[in-house]
């Protein structure tokens, strides 16, 4: 791998992996079924296994090297170092999400003050419109009747 297509790989949560042995590679067949084994004890240093489940039934194992350190693993395990920053890959508790379900409807309830200023700008935005709506509609009037005088 080029070194920044590698970061960016991991900094993306893929898997950069090359084979200890570069021949096992010819073990792959088109319609086999893969795992990859190891991955919950994944650390740095330490090899990977691909296990290849042929149509045939039978199963070929390699292994495969990695240059991951452990703040990658990371990023792995989170999905991605965006993941991992913003927090997406924390897991939530029952009693987290009752605490966040409860925020939200903090949130969604407008203190009074707040309320009551709403209240007026609606009314003054109705008054506005209202007032508007009746010139135009006075304007309009004028126009056709000085249009119905012109026609008699």
């Amino acid at each position: 791998f080029a070194r920044i297509h590698e970061t960016n790989l991991k900094k993306q949560g893929m898997l950069a992996l090359t084979f200890k042995n570069p021949s096992d590679y010819d073990l792959i067949r088109e319609d086999d079924a893969l795992s990859i084994t190891g991955l919950k004890s994944f650390a740095p240093g330490k090899t990977l296994t691909l296990v290849m489940e042929h149509k045939d039934g039978s199963k070929d194992r390699c292994d495969l090297n990695h240059s991951y350190n452990q703040s990658q693993i990371k990023w792995f395990k989170a999905g991605s170092a965006l993941n991992l920053i913003g927090g997406a890959s924390k897991k939530k508790t029952p009693a987290d999400k009752t605490k966040t379900q409860s925020k939200k409807k903090k949130r969604s309830v407008m203190p009074a003050k707040k309320k009551n200023t709403a209240k007026k700008i609606k009314k003054t935005v109705r008054k506005a419109v209202k007032k508007t709506i009746k010139k135009k509609l006075k304007t309009a009037i004028k126009k056709s009747a000085k249009k119905i005088g012109k026609r008699r």
